[in-house]
């Protein structure tokens, strides 16, 4: 009952925000997104493509993705690996920080971690000198524009960034110190803890318990190419075996066509 509460909601939520509910990955024209491309876009046209059927063109789904917050696009990008995967977690790489360990493990993630709650808009800091600063939370085509900027040191970035977020940019000082960048920094990192996810976990080998950084971003998207590559290997599986094209092919759920390969399988057995 919860479970399907939380995710009409969620429903709901993405439809405000300007996009049909995500669907699992798993369609002929999910072949389409190529996973060599710039990150911010591959994860612009995931959002884009992997809705539910709508009468909502490609293009203005993209403008749609573009416009979620930083976090948000995070949010749906996960849940799109939930809905394609069909399981509470998924696995990330962890290294231990102990210079006499250094033991790489894997970590179990939960999807129930990223549950629904508001998006934050708007964050409020009160610089020195008790100015307070109203900034807007960054949006995917933000980023795009920051990544075609050139700055020369991190200060100089997050002072920019701030300027383009600002409600009010002439509450800006010209110049900040060290205190005021970092207030600022840290404030947009806690807007969204997805943005900057952390897990923390004991090493299986040395017993460290340490906080391990992860890029849900950059692992949602493995996730996806692990998976569009098990796609491509069952196309030319059933192919040669049945005949069947690729939109054939992919319109049988994955776990009967697990059954046609051990099928498969058993017959070439018998034939040795």
């Amino acid at each position: 009952m919860l479970e399907r509460a939380g995710a009409e909601m969620e429903a709901e939520l993405d439809e405000v925000r300007g996009l049909p509910p995500a669907r699992a990955f798993g369609r002929v024209e999910d072949l389409a997104i190529d996973f060599q491309r710039d990150r911010l876009m591959v994860v612009t046209e995931v959002l884009a493509r992997c809705c539910v059927a709508s009468g909502m063109p490609l293009k203005s789904r993209r403008n749609a993705a573009w416009n979620f917050s930083v976090g948000e696009r995070a949010r749906r990008l996960l849940k799109i690996v939930e809905c394609s995967l069909g399981a509470p977690a998924f696995q990330v790489w962890l290294a231990c920080p102990a210079a006499a360990c250094q033991e790489r493990f894997h970590a179990a993630v939960l999807f129930s971690d990223f549950a629904v709650r508001p998006a934050t808009q708007e964050v409020g800091v009160e610089l020195s000198g008790e100015k307070m600063v109203r900034l807007r939370v960054p949006t995917g085509r933000d980023q795009a524009v920051w990544k075609e900027r050139r700055f020369a040191t991190k200060g100089e970035a997050i002072y920019e960034m701030a300027i383009s977020l600002a409600r009010d940019a002439s509450n800006l000082p010209v110049r900040l110190g060290r205190s005021d960048l970092n207030m600022l920094d840290l404030a947009l990192t806690a807007a969204d803890p997805l943005v900057a996810f952390v897990l923390r976990r004991p090493c299986p080998k040395c017993g460290n318990h340490a906080q391990f950084p992860v890029d849900l971003e950059k692992c949602a998207l493995e996730c996806l190419q692990d998976l569009r590559a098990v796609m491509i290997e069952d196309i030319h599986f059933f192919a040669k075996a049945y005949g069947w094209s690729e939109r054939q092919t992919l319109a049988v759920p994955q776990t009967r066509r697990n059954e046609y390969r051990r099928l498969i399988a058993i017959e070439e057995t018998e034939l040795l």
